[in-house]
């Protein structure tokens, strides 16, 4: 039986077509996946790079020594818009992980037009703070211990009721100021506004507020608690009845005398 005749020129072009195809097919995948790779080199950049603005509300902080002295005239909270690349500007808009401040460290007693700095941003990250300045005053801190006292209208009580001695559920506060806004205060008062024509006990917690010797309210003081639960007790009032006046006269008259009383009360 004879052999099948293998023809070897037919093979070597076989071998060398699987071989060329076996090149392209390479060739054109690491085309591919370096074009890819070239797009996510550019894409991250130009991502990284885009712009952006946010507008957020931020804490005021003051670096100053809150045991020694007590400052006034700044705002609690101010604006601040951040620019820079998107993604940088995204983290901060989502963290908030940097501060707004007004640094008194090395300012003496007294009022002082500061300006509001940021700590915290990355050096691409502009910030813009409104408003970016304050007129502040700075006092020596001073804290006093008053009594506190209800004040109500007793014109807003029904006809024929009174009221009792009002029921404070604090006797004492301490109030913080600079001396000499504490040194103007004369008393600490709990307002109380009654219902026109009230006919029963008055139950309200309500805002403690520090006045002077005119009545007039002070602002820029602390008040600890701030606020108080008064109870108003209201009653009728004690029934009353008229009854003639009549006049005697007592020992120490002269005989054979007569005399007559007169009186404006009748």
């Amino acid at each position: 039986m004879k052999k099948p005749k293998i023809d070897n020129t037919k093979l070597l072009y076989q071998l060398i077509s699987l071989l060329f195809a076996l090149l392209l097919f390479f060739y054109v995948n690491y085309q591919r996946i370096g074009s890819t790779r070239t797009s996510d080199k550019n894409q991250a950049p130009a991502t990284l790079m885009t712009n952006r603005t946010v507008r957020m509300s931020m804490p005021l902080t003051l670096n100053v020594d809150n045991d020694k002295y007590f400052v006034t005239g700044y705002p609690e909270k101010v604006k601040v818009s951040l620019s820079g690349p998107s993604a940088m500007v995204k983290a901060m808009d989502n963290t908030r992980s940097f501060e707004v401040y007004a640094d008194l460290s090395k300012l003496a007693p007294g009022t002082h037009t500061v300006k509001f700095r940021t700590a915290g941003l990355n050096r691409e990250v502009n910030a813009t703070i409104e408003p970016a300045s304050a007129e502040i005053r700075i006092e020596r801190r001073k804290t006093i211990t008053m009594p506190v006292q209800a004040r109500f209208d007793t014109g807003q009580l029904a006809s024929g009721y009174a009221a009792g001695t009002p029921e404070l559920g604090t006797r004492t506060v301490s109030v913080t100021g600079g001396r000499k806004a504490v040194g103007r205060i004369a008393r600490v008062v709990a307002n109380v506004n009654l219902p026109d024509g009230t006919n029963s006990t008055y139950s309200r917690t309500v805002p403690l507020q520090a006045v002077d010797s005119s009545g007039n309210a002070i602002e820029d003081v602390v008040i600890s608690p701030a606020v108080v639960h008064v109870t108003v007790p209201v009653g009728q009032a004690t029934s009353t009845k008229t009854v003639p006046l009549l006049l005697e006269a007592g020992d120490g008259g002269v005989d054979g005398k007569s005399y007559s009383f007169t009186s404006p009360t009748r």
